[in-house]
């Protein structure tokens, strides 16, 4: 018989904490060089323990391209629910629509050069854009954007894709855009997965105009 009484550090001999009741999600991260003509200088950055930092970096040269925050599901499974995201973004410039959050038909890969080809824009598979859930500028200060419920029944892939990107094209000017959480509702508003970005970025390749890694884990 167990001594629940007896206890090893804080943990109760015998006992197993409850998994908790919302899952958090692995998001893929990719910097892109968009264009032939220019180079990208993203950085992935934890400028609070809880907030991920999408940043063009202005450093000793003029970055233009993209940076992706991206999550692959189950197109089935994400039909009828709704996505909700808790974003601030900081440019010197109030500049044109360049932060968009949408679903795509098909699943992507942060490493391939196919799905981000360098030097051109990403490739669209299948059916292509299946919901526009927002598509904005910078600066704005701290806001939440729920989607209605979505409709992904346009889709022809087994797959979808959350994807989140910065496009930065101007010059002498930065840009950044932090993600505070992702959470995936159901049609009723409800709480069924939730990533909150505390932990790091783990990036698989740096050094090049088309690094990548990810961000927590499934």
């Amino acid at each position: 018989m167990i001594n629940m009484s007896k206890r090893v550090g804080l943990r109760v001999m015998g006992y197993v904490p409850p998994r908790p009741l919302v899952t958090p999600m692995r998001f893929q991260l990719r910097e892109h060089r968009s264009s032939s003509g220019y180079l990208p200088d993203f950085r992935f950055l934890k400028p609070d323990p809880s907030v991920l930092r999408i940043d063009s970096f202005l450093g000793t040269f003029i970055p233009r391209g993209m940076g992706y925050c991206f999550k692959n599901f189950n197109r089935t499974w994400l039909h009828g629910k709704k996505v909700q995201v808790r974003w601030s973004a900081w440019a010197e410039f109030l500049e044109s629509y360049n932060i968009r959050l949408e679903i795509l038909d098909g699943a992507y890969d942060r490493s391939s050069m196919t799905d981000y080809p360098d030097g051109s824009t990403f490739i669209y598979k299948g059916s292509g854009l299946l919901a526009l859930i927002a598509w904005t500028r910078g600066p704005f200060d701290w806001v939440t954007v729920t989607s209605g419920v979505l409709d992904l029944s346009a889709g022809v892939l087994d797959n979808c894709c959350l994807h989140i990107w910065l496009n930065d094209y101007a010059s002498y000017r930065k840009f950044t855009l932090d993600i505070d959480y992702v959470n995936i509702l159901n049609a009723a508003g409800g709480v069924l997965r939730s990533e909150h970005f505390t932990a790091d970025p783990v990036m698989e390749v740096t050094g090049t105009y088309n690094d990548y890694g990810y961000i927590s884990s499934d």
